[in-house]
Order: C-alpha cells, then sequence, then structure tokens
C-alpha cells in the first residue's frame, strides 16, 4: 500500500539531515527537523517535494497494478464464483468457439466488434442450497438499454447464453441456473424535512434549476448500487441530507418485491417489508411507488 506523503518526504529528509557530511556542511543541529532548519521556499525543500510526489505517484500505480493483478487472477482460477460470472460476461452472441474449447474465436473481429457481441453487461453468481441440502450455483445476468438502464437479456440471446453456460462450461457434477429478470421493485414512503428558502412544498427548488431534486438523488442512489448488491436505507437517508434544502429525511415505510409476490408478502427472502437492507432478486432495483411527505423543518 502505498505511503503517506510525509511519510514518504520524511524517509528521504531524516538521512539526509542526519548525514554527517550534510550536517558539516550546512551547520545543522541534532534534534531538529528538517523543516525547523530548511525554508519551505528553499531549493532543498523543494527538490525533495519533487521527489517525494513522484515516488508518491508511482507507489499509487502499483498498488492500483497490484488490485488488477489480484482481480484478475480471481477470475481465471477456474470454477469459482467470480470465474462463472467472467464466463456470463465474455459470453458472445453470433461468436463460434475454438475447437474443443469454451473460448471465442475472436480471430479477425475489431474490438468494437467483440464488444458489441458481448450481450450481458452484469453478471453475479450466487450459492444456494436446495431443499434437499446440495449446493447450487445461481449465475444472475442482465444486459443494458443504449442508456444504460438494465433489463433482462432477450429471449433468443439468453437461450444462446444458457446453451454456451450449461453445455460448454459448467463441468460434470456441478449444478448451474441460469437467470435473468426484470427489475425487483421498490416501495417508499418518506418524510422529508425541507427548508423553504430552498425548496417548495412539492419539494422543488426555488430558483427553477431542479423540480424533482430528491427524486432524482433517490434514482442515481439506486443506480448506484452494484450488480447483485445490497440496498442500504441507512446509508440512503445520509444521502438524502446531503440534498440542498432537504434537512432531514425518514423512511416510514419500505418494502420490495418481484415476479407474482406482493409488497406485504412474508416468509420468503428477500420479498416484503425492509428493516435496512435488501438485496434484488434479480439483481437490481427500480422504483415503482414513492411516496414523499414534505415537511417544513422547523
Amino acid at each position: 500500500m502505498a505511503r503517506q506523503r510525509q511519510e514518504i518526504k520524511d524517509s528521504i529528509t531524516n538521512p539526509f539531515i542526519t548525514n554527517a557530511r550534510i550536517v558539516a556542511l550546512y551547520g545543522l543541529q541534532a534534534g531538529l527537523t528538517f523543516l525547523q532548519q530548511f525554508s519551505l521556499l528553499s531549493l532543498e525543500n523543494n527538490l525533495f517535494d519533487v521527489v517525494t510526489d513522484a515516488m508518491l505517484s508511482l507507489e499509487s500505480l502499483w498498488d492500483i497494478f497490484r488490485a488488477e493483478i489480484t482481480a484478475e487472477m480471481a477470475k481465471q482460477q477456474p470454477h469459482t464464483k467470480a470465474w462463472y460470472q467472467g464466463k456470463a460476461l465474455g459470453f458472445m452472441l453470433g461468436v463460434p468457439l475454438i475447437n474443443d474449447t469454451d473460448v471465442f474465436d475472436t480471430a479477425g473481429l475489431t474490438d468494437e466488434a467483440i464488444e458489441a457481441a458481448k450481450v450481458v453487461k452484469q453478471a453475479a453468481a450466487v450459492k444456494l442450497i436446495s431443499n434437499n441440502g446440495y449446493g447450487i450455483l445461481r449465475l444472475k445476468v442482465a444486459t443494458a438499454a443504449p442508456d444504460g438502464t438494465l433489463q433482462p437479456v432477450p429471449a433468443e440471446q439468453f437461450a444462446a447464453l444458457k446453451y454456451y453456460i450449461l453445455e460448454k462450461v459448467v463441468d460434470a457434477g456441478t449444478q448451474v441456473v441460469v437467470t435473468t429478470a426484470v427489475a425487483d421493485k421498490l416501495r417508499l414512503h418518506l418524510d422529508i424535512y425541507y427548508s423553504p428558502l430552498i425548496l417548495n412544498p412539492e419539494g422543488e427548488r426555488l430558483d427553477g434549476t431542479d423540480d424533482t431534486p430528491v427524486q432524482n438523488a433517490l434514482d442515481q442512489f439506486l443506480q448506484s448500487i452494484e450488480f447483485n448488491g445490497t440496498l442500504n436505507l441507512n446509508k440512503l437517508e445520509r444521502d438524502l441530507i446531503d440534498i440542498e434544502g432537504v434537512q432531514e429525511a425518514h423512511r416510514t415505510l419500505a418494502a420490495s418485491k418481484y415476479g407474482d409476490y406482493e409488497y406485504e408478502h412474508t416468509g420468503v427472502p428477500n420479498v416484503g417489508a425492509i428493516d435496512v437492507f435488501r438485496v434484488a432478486d434479480g439483481g437490481y432495483l427500480v422504483m415503482d411507488d414513492l411516496q414523499i411527505n414534505w415537511i417544513v423543518a422547523e
């Protein structure tokens, strides 16, 4: 991990001010720090700042490189969840496989053509336990509309993807279920305490720059949750308070549903009332029922 800037600079300046020749040349005093003996505007300090910044940049780049290599190595480990996720994301529609492999033959294809063939834009592998006690790997996938909005993989493309995963990727004895679904629906009722100097009773900015600042922030928050990630309602409330004009935000009701379930359903994982956390069954959420009670902040 990259060191703090001051730590790097100290590692350079401390040996400098304790070097016998430097001490004699500059007439330095033992026990004093570098900055106690050299001005911030001195040539020596500026030189050490340049070296420090260069070393900090290099160490930061090494951190990025290490993280990328670690992530890539995780993807390359066969039959892990990350590996299955990578296989789904790497699926290419209409591109043949190299004989006797699960690798697509991209010879002669441009980078643009390769990206266009990748229909799966988000994927997540989840380990489940079946009713009979056997482990099942559920592979959730989604594609995206031109505007980036997630949506189910179309039926024809999904059939090709399932064939690839189940017939070419999965090894013998492993039970994998591939799913794609519309977004889970979210019901959210809020009490929003607002400043009448910035917002009107409908939550519109008085300066006319934004008629739905809270609603826009809610949409952005849902989109920021990684695929198959966890909705955190406490974090949502904290984010709403950051909106100019919003003094407090409290949820009075929160629930989600998918498939044929209703918001009031109980006894099924990831359906019904939400306490704090919720993982969407389909991997992503959309706002379905938003009700805001606007209250003037005292």
